[in-house]
C-alpha cells in the first residue's frame, strides 16, 4: 500500500463537506421556484388566449406586403438587371 499524501485527505474532507451540506436541513432544495399560484397561472392563460385570437383575427400582413412591393420597386430603379433576372 502507497503512504497517502496530503492532498488526496483535503480532496475527501472537501467531500465530505459537501455531503454534510448537501444532508443538512430538511432535505429541500433551497433553490426550489416557489410554488405555482393556480389563480395568477389561470390569468397568464386568458391573456395568452386572447393573444392568440388577435394573432388568428389577422387576415393579411398588409405592412410586409407593402415593404415587399417597395423594396422590389426599388431593386428594378437601383439595378435593372438583376431586376430582369427575378422575372
Amino acid at each position: 500500500m502507497r503512504p497517502v499524501d496530503i492532498e488526496a485527505v483535503a480532496d475527501y474532507d472537501a467531500i465530505d463537506e459537501d455531503a454534510e451540506e448537501l444532508e443538512d436541513g430538511d432535505g429541500s432544495d433551497t433553490d426550489a421556484e416557489p410554488p405555482i399560484d393556480p389563480k395568477k397561472l389561470e390569468a397568464e392563460i386568458g391573456e395568452l388566449e386572447g393573444y392568440r385570437t388577435l394573432a388568428l383575427a389577422i387576415g393579411q400582413n398588409a405592412k410586409g406586403l407593402e415593404l415587399s412591393r417597395r423594396c422590389r420597386k426599388s431593386l428594378m430603379k437601383s439595378s435593372p438587371r438583376v431586376a430582369n433576372a427575378r422575372r
